[in-house]
This record gives structure tokens, C-alpha cells and sequence, in this order.
């Protein structure tokens, strides 16, 4: 269980890193622990245009879950490249619901138990 939550951590700690790199000034989150599933709710504004930086998101979000190498991958990657810290976010997320309006995004990441 403890290892879950560091993972829930993990993931709030990346997802915020990439909003601030895409200059936003009003981060929101929120965890629901459910009996079948975690969600994480992310809200965050940003600065100017960051198509190519919602497009990473995007794509790296797409990557399917992968369990056994969350762990893994984590351990390799330390602190290093935010793309490759995104992709293991979306290895790490069963489900992802994005919405873009403005200079604001609202997202919200599945991870199934």
C-alpha cells in the first residue's frame, strides 16, 4: 500500500513539474481513493502557446499501462528528461480524461487496483 501511494505521489510530483515548465501560476489537485480505482483530478493554468507541449502530453499519456515496469522505469529515469518522465506517468495511468479551454487545463488520471 505504501509503495502505492508513493507511486500517486510520484505521479502529482511530474504532472506539476510539466505545468510549471509550462508556466502556470494556479496548480490544483486532488486524489479519490475509490475501492477499484485511484483518481488523481489535476487542474492548472498556463502561459501563451503550448500546442507542442499539450501534444507531448498528450502522447505520452497514450502510452498503455505497463505494471511491471513502472518500478523499473522509475528507478532509471531519476530526474532527467520530461518527456521521459511523461511517458512513465502514462505507463503508470489505466485512463485519462483531458479537457483544454482557453489557457486552462483540467485533467483527470485513472489508475485501477
Amino acid at each position: 500500500m505504501i509503495h502505492e501511494k508513493q507511486r500517486i505521489v510520484k505521479i502529482i510530483d511530474e504532472m506539476t513539474l510539466f505545468f510549471f515548465s509550462m508556466g502556470a501560476k494556479d496548480i490544483s489537485t486532488s486524489i479519490r481513493i475509490e475501492d477499484n480505482e485511484t483518481l488523481i483530478t489535476l487542474d492548472s493554468d498556463f502561459v501563451g502557446d503550448q500546442k507542442k507541449n499539450i501534444e507531448k502530453l498528450v502522447k505520452c499519456m497514450k502510452i498503455p499501462k505497463q505494471e511491471g515496469m513502472e518500478e523499473y522505469y522509475w528507478s532509471l529515469t531519476g530526474e532527467c528528461n520530461i518527456d521521459t518522465e511523461l511517458s512513465v506517468v502514462g505507463m503508470m495511468t489505466d485512463k485519462i480524461e483531458m479537457e483544454i479551454k482557453g489557457n486552462h487545463i483540467h485533467m483527470v488520471l485513472h489508475r485501477e487496483k
